[in-house]
């Protein structure tokens, strides 16, 4: 009885149990609260583009209901995380900029709100590893993203200043806009329906001999949304891909490119003069540089959002009498364009400065549709 009353081994098991309670609470915490925050990223996300998706769409609010509805279940489809966003979880309004206040108006939206939830109610929220052993068996989660519809400014768009040369001739529908202005050559024309903008007051310098209506020109505050997103659409890219293109992520570009190819360059691209291609994209961690007498063509559709293009962290610059057809050039850095462009229907974005020397004639094409997903506004 004396021995068994000194007896402490049963003491130590229950303390044991107690430390491994503990260690399984704290354990399940960082596994489940690991997980929880990487869904949160993955759906956030995916609200971000699908918003900026039916915002392409705006002012068809039925149009953009099924675009956002189809992105989502295209990226993360039902039958894995139940049903994230239903027609009521997309929410059409309008965005005031002044006072940074979005109102409900289905009737004239100029803005577009999208939920997605993983929730109880809707039997898909997230389930949990080991905090069920302290009673906690899931987590509803919930993310929002807002996105404003383009303001019809597809052509050039600079985060400070669009300097191009004499000649230049902006064609019907496109849009140049300089944040800090806008500086013309002599004999610059400007087609009626063409839009030149800068932030306020409207700041244009020109040469003798302009044609270039009042209709035409604008101020407004616009950014260049994937010349500020370059690194994260690269990235994007590398793990998702884009569309039916192969995914070739190299340290150096190949000498020879091959159709339907989108290179990742680990690195600045330099390109000899005489070099043409056509149908790839190249983006680069870095520069692209592109000689005289280059050409980079899209004989694809680019009205149906099929242009290519060259993306770069850096700066992006073509040499004299260069040939750029159906394609988007995004550079977080400048944008640089040699004299005598022989043909130039692109859509430019430059984190800072867009120059183009002499004779431009500039149309455009309509940009990489994924690219501008990317760029959406969270709420």
């Amino acid at each position: 009885m004396r021995q068994f009353l000194r007896q402490q081994s049963g003491l130590v098991s229950v303390q044991n149990l107690l430390f491994f309670l503990m260690f399984i609470g704290v354990g399940g915490i960082a596994i489940d609260v690991t997980n929880a925050y990487r869904m949160r990223s993955i759906m956030q996300a995916t609200s971000d583009s699908a918003a900026l998706s039916a915002a392409v769409e705006l002012p068809n609010a039925a149009q953009a209901t099924s675009v956002a509805e189809q992105f989502v279940e295209y990226n993360m489809p039902a039958s894995q995380f139940g049903t994230l966003t239903e027609a009521e979880d997309i929410v059409f309004g309008t965005w005031d900029a002044d006072a940074r206040v979005f109102t409900e108006n289905p009737g004239s939206p100029n803005a577009v709100v999208v939920t997605l939830s993983r929730t109880r109610t809707k039997n898909n929220a997230l389930p949990l590893a080991l905090l069920g052993v302290v009673g906690i068996d899931y987590w509803n989660i919930e993310t929002r993203a807002m996105a404003i519809a383009e303001q019809g400014c597809t052509g050039i768009i600079a985060n400070n200043m669009v300097e191009m040369g004499q000649d230049v001739r902006v064609a019907s529908g496109v849009c140049v806009y300089g944040r800090n202005g806008i500086e013309f050559g002599q004999d610059a024309f400007v087609a009626a329906d063409a839009r030149i903008g800068t932030l306020p007051p409207f700041n244009l310098k020109t040469g003798q001999s302009p044609r270039i209506s009042d209709g035409s020109k604008f101020t407004g505050d616009q950014l260049p949304p994937r010349a500020l997103r370059v690194p994260e659409i690269i990235d994007d890219w590398q793990v998702r891909g884009y569309r039916d293109y192969y995914v070739q992520v190299v340290s150096k570009l190949p000498s020879k490119l091959i159709n339907g190819t989108l290179y990742i360059v680990n690195g600045n691209v330099k390109i000899n003069q005489d070099y043409s291609t056509m149908n790839v994209i190249i983006a680069a961690r870095g520069d692209v540089s592109w000689g005289q007498d280059g050409a980079i063509r899209n004989t694809l559709d680019c009205v149906n959002d099929r242009a290519i293009g060259i993306y770069a962290t850096g700066d992006i610059s073509f040499g004299q009498d260069a040939v750029l057809e159906g394609v988007d050039l995004v550079a977080a850095g400048n944008i640089n364009i040699g004299q005598d462009v022989r043909s130039m229907q692109a859509t430019l974005e430059a984190g800072n400065d867009v120059r183009i020397a002499q004779d431009p004639h500039f149309t455009t094409c309509k940009p990489l549709e994924e690219t501008r997903r990317l760029a959406g506004l969270r709420h």
